[in-house]
Parts: structure tokens; C-alpha cells; sequence
């Protein structure tokens, strides 16, 4: 699906330029950027964390935090839901992540430009319309997540179950969570199953859940 949208996003660019004024090209443009950060952004990401290849958006429906917000994230906005699959394990999330998610709202921005140029100079084909309002859509969510939610700003200093939630659903593994500190306890709570504890070394689940229960 992302890639898709990326690959309609040109189609559709490449196909109206000709006829927007200068003011909606420009607008447009940068706008386009946004789709084209997507394609650096995953190629950075399988390098640095590949386990958000093995994310799956409905199993974050059922992790508890913020689920709706985070599947509209992959859904909506993928080049800003990969810098935070990216960087999800950093106690303290770099300048550059903050940068990255600045630049892409930013980007989303140039949509409602571009509406509004478009709209003054009456071409805006129904192909331009929906992609600038998938922008603006994606806009209003940063938004939204910004000033309800610590969904982009979380940092891994906050080991609740929540937190280890999304990072199962970012595709760590109990043994990796382990090494970092996290207890038996908070994984099983969290949804690792027994098998994943024993697998990653937890040695009284050798003897099933009962210990859950103490």
C-alpha cells in the first residue's frame, strides 16, 4: 500500500503539472517530497531496525496505548511512522528524529497551499483534490498526536506495559526486550507467551504460567 501510494502520488503529479500555475506547482512539489522521503526512509530503516518489516497494523488494534492513532499513522502518514519504528528503542529520541518529523509536517502543510492555490485558479482535478486532502488528513493527525498524545515524543524511559506493547509490535523479540533490562513479568503482561520467556532464557517459565499467577 505505501509504496503504491507513492507510485500514484508521481503518477498524478507527473500527469496535472502542466496545468497548475506557478504558485500551485511549487506548492505541489515540496509536497511531493514528502512521498519521496518515504522511499529514502524505509531503505534507512531495513538497515537500521528491519524488524518494522514485521510490524502488523491490526495487532496494534489490540496492544492497548494509542492503537486508532498509530494505524492511521501507518496508514496516513508512513514517512513519519518510520523514523519513530526507527528510533523506538532510544531512551532519548536524537535531534534528527525531531528534524524528520518537523520536515514531513511541514511537507503535509504545503498541502493546504496547494489546495488553496488550486482552488483560486479552478484546477484541481479530483486525482490533485484527494491527494492534497490525504495530505492535509496526515497534517491534522501529527497534530492530534502532538497535543493529546505522547505517541511521537515517547521515550524508552517509560518501561510500562504500553511501552513494551509497541515494541513487540515493532517486531522485538522477548530475548532482545530481556537483554535491555525488561522482567518476565512485564513481558508476559505485555503479551509475549510463555514460549517466547523460555525461548529467551526466562528459566522459570520452564514450568508454564504458574508463576504468573504468584
Amino acid at each position: 500500500w505505501h509504496l503504491l501510494q507513492v507510485f500514484l502520488y508521481a503518477l498524478v503529479y507527473l500527469s496535472f503539472r502542466d496545468l497548475m500555475d506557478p504558485m500551485q506547482l511549487l506548492c505541489s512539489s515540496i509536497f511531493f517530497l514528502r512521498q519521496l522521503a518515504y522511499c529514502v526512509g524505509i531503505v534507512v530503516a531495513s538497515v537500521r531496525r528491519p524488524s518494522f518489516l514485521l510490524y502488523h497494523p491490526l495487532a496494534a488494534l489490540a496492544a492497548g496505548g494509542n492503537p486508532l492513532l498509530e494505524l492511521g499513522s501507518f496508514v496516513l502518514q508512513p514517512e513519519m511512522w518510520i523514523p519513530k519504528m526507527a528510533f523506538i528503542d532510544k531512551e532519548r529520541k536524537p535531534v534528527s528524529y525531531y528534524l524528520l518529523l518537523f520536515a514531513t509536517f511541514l511537507a503535509d502543510v504545503f498541502a493546504v497551499f496547494a489546495l488553496a492555490a488550486a482552488l483560486r485558479s479552478g484546477v484541481l482535478p479530483l486525482p490533485l483534490a484527494v491527494c492534497y486532502a490525504t495530505g492535509i488528513a496526515s497534517a491534522l493527525l501529527s497534530v492530534l498526536a502532538w497535543l493529546h498524545t505522547d505517541f511521537f515524543t515517547e521515550s524508552a524511559q517509560g518501561t510500562g506495559v504500553d511501552r513494551i506493547r509497541q515494541l513487540k509490535n515493532a517486531g522485538f523479540t522477548a530475548k532482545q526486550l530481556g537483554e535491555t533490562g525488561k522482567t518476565a513479568r512485564e513481558l508476559r503482561a505485555a503479551g509475549y507467551t510463555a514460549e517466547d520467556l523460555r525461548a529467551a532464557g526466562f528459566a522459570a517459565y520452564a514450568l508454564g504460567d504458574s508463576c504468573i499467577a504468584s
